[in-house]
């Protein structure tokens, strides 16, 4: 009698509409939504090195995805796959080893899916969460748990990574590295970094309002494509825009008509609800005008257009130095992009494609060069006919030479 009434019970469920799909759970709901933006990773080594394996998740649709820098580190080719997808040939962008954070790009036909990312100060402990990633190179695993705790300080190889990490109990395998932590809602939380080796119940994600900032600073028009703006923004809040912090004398930005405290909602017809949003759509391939949707600090909006230019600096130290230099994606120098023909660094053998890592006077210690930018305040007042030291990186030897400015 007592199986027969409950029975009974269930059959009248569907009576007043409520079914028993598995899909309307949760947790299904957004392995549907995220889990195509997780994208496996495999990094083909130099000769010598060890193959690592890893994720990656796509932060915006034209192809650019973040994952962690150790998955890509010493890297000579990489292959990233997103579920239901031909493999696809990444190209790293930039890395923050300090963060264990890593910009990639793949050329792909027509738009990727997206993750969106949760806004920061939204992570609670004890709120349920997901994982997903690579696994032991097992595609798109899910594994379900909470957020066990934040603010985790962990060290590696005896140097302290960032700070503030999220530990979950969502368990974490080699190769999640670079895959997303996400909540009910479907968006990332955090960014999967490392598990406890002794201790399979304890993970851990960079949390996601650090990756919005090293995501901000990654994707850098100037530093990626030497494309300047002459502008700073960060993450308006509410992911309300991209908020203009300053905008530099003569830019572009100034051009445009953009103000401090302005904020940016729309680039083209793409919706701005983040800096890296914005920095997006000056990545292409050609440096295009974009039209902008601006809110004023007095409420007003209205519209701007918006068009990169070369850096000032860019022209100096090609006239100085008869090079077009950039800052490598790795970090740690300068790439030489072109060599004017008979100009001052050809006439020591530097090539295109070598790393500029040092400048100084002759015979002196050698300056780092990290930016084109720091090194034109170096070299721009310096009288024509002056021996200039460099050093240059190629194929893991290094050179040095004395260079005469023009």
């Amino acid at each position: 009698m007592r199986l027969a009434r409950r029975l009974a019970i269930f059959a009248l469920l569907p009576a007043f509409g409520v079914t028993l799909d598995a899909r309307a759970d949760d947790a299904v709901r957004v392995v549907d939504m995220v889990g195509p933006s997780v994208a496996s990773v495999v990094a083909e080594p130099r000769r010598g090195e060890a193959r690592h394996v890893g994720s990656a998740v796509v932060v915006d649709p034209d192809g650019y995805l973040l994952t962690n820098a150790h998955v890509v580190a010493g890297a000579r080719r990489l292959v990233v796959s997103l579920p239901g997808r031909p493999p696809l040939e990444g190209h790293l962008l930039a890395t923050a080893p300090d963060h264990d954070l890593a910009l990639l790009r793949v050329d792909a036909a027509g738009s990727l899916p997206a993750a969106r990312l949760a806004r920061p100060g939204a992570v609670k402990v004890g709120q349920p969460c997901l994982a997903i990633g690579n696994a032991l190179g097992l595609d798109s695993t899910v594994t379900r748990g909470i957020v066990s705790a934040r603010g985790r300080r962990l060290v590696h190889e005896g140097r302290p990574l960032g700070a503030d990490f999220i530990q979950t109990d969502a368990t974490i395998h080699p190769g999640s590295s670079g895959g997303a932590l996400v909540d009910l809602a479907g968006e990332v939380i955090g960014i999967i970094v490392a598990m406890e080796a002794d201790a399979p119940g304890v993970g851990f994600a960079i949390p996601v309002a650090r990756v919005r900032q090293v995501l901000a600073a990654l994707s850098s028009p100037l530093t990626l494509r030497e494309r300047w703006l002459g502008l700073e923004v960060e993450d308006a809040p509410d992911d309300g825009g991209a908020r203009v912090v300053s905008v530099a004398p003569g830019s572009p930005a100034e051009a445009a008509g953009l103000r401090p405290g302005d904020v940016i909602t729309s680039a083209g017809p793409i919706d701005v609800r983040t800096a890296f949003d914005l920095h997006a759509r000056f990545l292409g391939p050609k440096p295009l005008p974009v039209r902008l949707a601006v809110q004023g600090a007095d409420g007003q909006r209205r519209g701007a257009r918006l068009a990169p230019a070369p850096p000032p600096w860019s022209a100096g130290l090609r006239a100085r130095l008869g090079v077009s230099l950039r800052g490598a994606p790795s970090g740690g120098g300068l790439l030489v992009e072109a060599v004017d023909p008979g100009g001052p660094a050809e006439a020591i053998g530097i090539r295109e494609g070598d790393l500029l890592v040092g400048v100084g006077p002759e015979r002196g210690p050698s300056t780092p060069a990290d930016e084109p930018r720091a090194l034109w305040d170096t070299v721009g007042e310096l009288p024509p006919g002056r021996l200039l030291g460099v050093t240059i990186r190629r194929a893991g030897r290094q050179y040095w030479g004395e260079l005469k400015l023009r």
